[in-house]
């Protein structure tokens, strides 16, 4: 499978920072994912 060109020669404009709060991740640009019991491996 061929990648598209690629124009944007500015590699920092699609770097984010993570952040964790509770049972969330966050991204600075806006996105989030939300961990529940049921989808996380439990370990003792």
């Amino acid at each position: 499978m061929a990648m598209p060109a690629n124009n944007d020669n500015d590699s920092t404009n699609e770097l984010q920072v993570l952040s964790m709060s509770n049972d969330s991740i966050f991204l600075s640009n806006g996105g989030f994912v939300v961990f529940t019991s049921s989808s996380c491996e439990q370990r003792q």
